[in-house]
């Protein structure tokens, strides 16, 4: 009876260690995600900052180039090229 018993204990420590091993390599992994997430807000602050950044440059021009692959295929007058202004 002793012997079962011993077996049975055997398993169940088997059994822990893989589920402690499993647990730490999820919180390993979650880890991981945390560190990306916080990548991802610091990428999308950073592109905030350019669209201001480009708003406030495209505000000051008279005219954009449109380009199509490598070429320029037109020059159109933005509204400042046009003698407009937003009040």
């Amino acid at each position: 009876m002793s012997d079962d018993y011993g077996c049975q204990v055997r398993r169940l420590e088997t059994r822990t260690g893989s589920v402690e091993s499993e647990l730490c390599s999820l919180r390993s992994k979650l880890g991981e995600v945390e560190d990306l997430d916080d990548e991802l807000r610091d990428i999308r602050g950073d592109l905030r900052s350019l669209e201001d950044d480009l708003g406030t440059v495209r505000n000051e021009l008279t005219e954009l180039d449109l380009v199509e692959g490598d070429r320029v295929v037109a020059t159109v007058p933005t509204y400042r090229g046009e003698g407009r202004t937003f009040l």
